[in-house]
């Protein structure tokens, strides 16, 4: 379970100017497709993937070391679920965990410190610092921004230094049937332990 929902949540988390949150919902993010990367420490590529988004949905198909076969995790965030699609043609659902990679809002009691930033694979980025607590455990990541892009979080250092970071990104529309579980998919349930564990450490 924990590595099957590594591409969204725990990449997030992991890897992973002080304003007052937002009065407003941000700008929509666009449509687009892009390469993947999960970096180590010392900002090396251990896996690579692919992400598509849409205004209110994501999708990513992540292929881990040892893994013959992507896994792939659908948010929707107009749903507020994730859904985790398993090889055997079954998936998992849960409540959505905040990505700042796919949200582009952060969580009620979160802060960001943002500055200027580097341009990262040709955009310009603000570079910014959010802290929160998740579970009653305070977090914190750094996220640059794209801002031709509007503020599409293109890389995503979190504290042990390892991250994430998008590449070759192509704006374009994406067919809809990217952000469904396939109709021949079985849903799984949880156990109730893990789906109140997972509730108490999605942030509201």
């Amino acid at each position: 379970m924990k590595k099957i929902s590594f591409s969204f949540a725990t990449a997030a988390l992991l890897i992973a100017s002080a304003v007052p949150l937002r009065a407003q919902p941000a700008a929509p993010l666009p449509e687009m497709s892009a390469e993947v990367h999960m970096l180590k420490k010392d900002g090396q590529t251990f896996a690579q993937g692919k992400i598509y988004m849409t205004h209110n949905a994501a999708r990513m198909e992540m292929l881990m070391p040892g893994q013959p076969i992507p896994m792939v995790n659908i948010n929707r965030m107009d749903k507020n679920l994730m859904w985790m699609l398993m090889p055997e043609k079954k998936y998992m659902e849960q409540p959505l965990p905040f990505d700042p990679v796919t949200r582009n809002e952060i969580p009620k009691g979160w802060t960001q410190d943002c500055a200027p930033g580097e341009t990262i694979d040709g955009h310009p980025t603000d570079k910014c610092l959010i802290k929160g607590d998740v579970g009653g455990k305070k977090l914190s990541t750094t996220i640059w921004k794209a801002k031709d892009l509007n503020g599409v979080v293109i890389r995503n250092i979190g504290e042990s230094g390892a991250g994430m970071e998008l590449k070759n990104i192509v704006v374009a529309a994406q067919p809809p049937s990217l952000f469904e579980v396939p109709a021949d998919y079985k849903k799984m349930e949880l156990p109730a332990g893990m789906s109140e564990m997972m509730k108490k450490n999605t942030p509201k």
